[in-house]
């Protein structure tokens, strides 16, 4: 059993709060960049900034309290911290103290609740934003650089609406940022900003049109650059491609709306009860590499 003491600050008061329990349930911490909204961010411009996002979703017992770590070592030569924060509110109303930086750590990201007076905690499937940190990009870097979520600082922990313990049960989640250097392989870098087909089903021995578009993002080339790229998509059904479409050359732009293509799809079966349509832009190559991006969208069978 483990007891673990939070100081909080609840109006002009100070709350000492203890939580106790065997850990039997679960509960999610993803780190979402807000840029991408996704937990991986490519392809970032010089002097950039970057906020992530600490995203807290409850288990089947819910979630009282959370309070999380985000460790940047990875990535602390090529990114400078620039600022951090507890986002409370809701149904976890307070914070659990302020973060505190290490300098290769934020320690103790948290929002919490004391049912019924101070909030109501997490039901199942909720989600909370816990907290955000944002970075200052200050160094070219050619790698892949994870930054990870935990529970291991001194006054870390997360509970569920019972005060149990759920820490060791919880899934820890990691970010990823991505600036391998694109003048060694690509003319450009290629950004999918639209795929799309309509309604949500399909239906077999019928086509169906799926639209996409791509474009250079914005920081990684100069404004006025255009380049030409193929696009290629095609249709999944388990793992098994049932028909492939190609269009191009297509010329891309900078930052703007994009440009594509929409290609009708064949769907001749459909025996996983779904269709994976995924659409590829490749552009020049160089080093022995494409420059290239790929998306995905699913729909459901008749």
């Amino acid at each position: 059993m483990r007891l673990t003491v939070f100081a909080a600050a609840v109006g002009s008061a100070v709350a000492l709060v203890g939580f106790a329990g065997v850990a039997h349930s679960s509960a999610t911490i993803d780190l979402i960049w807000a840029d991408s909204g996704t937990n991986f961010h490519e392809y970032m411009g010089e002097s950039s900034t970057t906020t992530l996002q600490v995203i807290l979703t409850a288990g089947p017992n819910g979630v009282e309290a959370a309070a999380v770590s985000v460790d940047y070592t990875e990535a602390s030569a090529a990114f400078a911290l620039l600022g951090f924060s507890n986002t409370p509110g809701g149904p976890l109303p307070f914070s659990l103290g302020e973060p505190i930086d290490t300098g290769s750590r934020i320690e103790t990201i948290s929002s919490a609740s004391i049912p019924p007076s101070l909030g109501s905690g997490l039901a199942a499937g909720q989600s909370h934003p816990l907290g955000t940190v944002t970075f200052h990009k200050i160094a070219t870097f050619d790698d892949y650089l994870q930054i990870r979520s935990d529970a291991n600082s001194l006054f870390d922990g997360l509970y569920d609406l019972d005060g149990n313990d759920i820490s060791a049960t919880t899934a820890l989640n990691s970010a990823v940022l991505s600036n391998i250097v694109i003048d060694c392989f690509c003319d450009f870098a290629i950004s999918i900003n639209k795929l799309r087909g309509g309604s949500p089903t399909v239906t077999v021995n019928e086509t169906k049109d799926i639209t996409a578009k791509a474009r250079i993002p914005k920081g990684t080339a100069p404004s006025d650059m255009t380049g030409d790229a193929m696009l290629r998509i095609d249709a999944i059904d388990g793992m098994e491609v049932i028909d492939s479409q190609f269009s191009g050359p297509i010329r891309l732009v900078v930052g703007k709306g994009g440009q594509g293509d929409t290609l009708t799809m064949n769907i001749n079966q459909c025996y996983s009860g779904s269709i994976d349509f995924i659409a590829t832009f490749t552009g020049p190559d160089a080093c022995g590499r494409p420059c290239n991006a790929s998306r995905r969208i699913t729909k459901t069978c008749n």
